[in-house]
């Protein structure tokens, strides 16, 4: 049997989690600007400029004045370089969001796709603490995180890292989603015996979107929670998180992840199936 390596020896004789505190975000480099690559444009391109060329997971940190260009499947575009922010570029045609570093986007804190000993090896590598966030990624602070992490070869197991809001809060909240979909009513979450599942005796979720395609049922509710659940008994099989982003709706079990895209009051996977809108039976007494 192999032994586990170091770090995870280290991993399992302490907690992972490490408390951070609320430490107010600071303003990154107001002469620097940042680019970001999302799993899906760092799947199907690259960037492009003088002296590199790659799809870097971690933020990168230029002057302002770098000509950038994305490379895409299907589209190639020049980045447009903002000072003090992060442009974040999204999807296979690397759409792009900006962020101003400071005052939307924090600049001592990233959210991380990752295996657990990649997450701590990112801690480790620049310096900073790693933690499970609620949202079912890992999130690391490190102070200047967008200049330190520059350039920085991601270790493997790192799939992405994502912006982290200056509130701290998770990428979603009551209103944000339930504007996309349209909020249902209240139905209690039931196990296959038709028993109400133990929430800590707190509220019914609002129930925001009930989907299937073949063996995939989806609940998403308002408190940000996703289960999916077996098609015939709507028994739940796992338990996990959702946020949305603009017309995109990402839905993480542990370490799977699921992007989908709206299509009226559909959802689509990146294989081009559809996920389509189930109605919910009121349950039998």
């Amino acid at each position: 049997m192999p032994r586990p390596s170091p770090l995870l020896r280290a991993l399992s004789a302490a907690p992972l989690l490490l408390a951070v505190g609320c430490a107010a975000p600071t303003e990154g480099n107001e002469d620097r600007a940042y680019v970001l690559l999302d799993a899906e444009a760092r799947t199907h391109g690259r960037l492009v400029m003088d002296g590199y060329e790659g799809a870097p997971v971690l933020p990168i940190a230029l002057e302002v004045d770098e000509e950038v260009t994305y490379v895409g499947a299907r589209r190639t575009s020049p980045v447009a370089l903002e000072r003090g922010s992060l442009t974040v570029l999204e999807g296979r045609d690397g759409i792009p969001r900006t962020l101003r570093v400071g005052s939307e986007t924090r600049d001592d804190a990233l959210f991380l796709q990752a295996t657990t000993e990649a997450a701590a090896e990112v801690a480790l590598l620049l310096g900073g603490e790693v933690r499970l966030d609620a949202n079912g990624l890992y999130r690391l602070d490190v102070t200047d995180v967008l200049e330190r992490g520059s350039f920085v070869d991601a270790p493997r197991g790192l799939v992405s890292a994502e912006p982290v809001p200056v509130d701290g809060m998770e990428d979603f909240g009551l209103e944000e989603t339930l504007a996309p979909f349209g909020g249902g009513p209240a139905l209690p979450l039931l196990d296959a015996e038709g028993q109400r599942l133990d929430d800590g005796g707190e509220r019914d979720a609002e129930v925001v979107g009930l989907y299937g395609l073949g063996d995939r049922v989806l609940l998403l509710d308002a408190s940000g929670r996703a289960t999916q659940l077996a098609p015939c008994d709507a028994a739940p099989l796992r338990a996990g998180v959702f946020h949305t982003r603009g017309g995109t709706v990402f839905v993480t079990f542990g370490a799977e992840r699921w992007t989908l895209s709206r299509a009226g009051d559909a959802l689509l996977t990146p294989e081009g199936d559809t996920l389509f809108p189930l109605l919910a039976e009121e349950p039998r007494r």
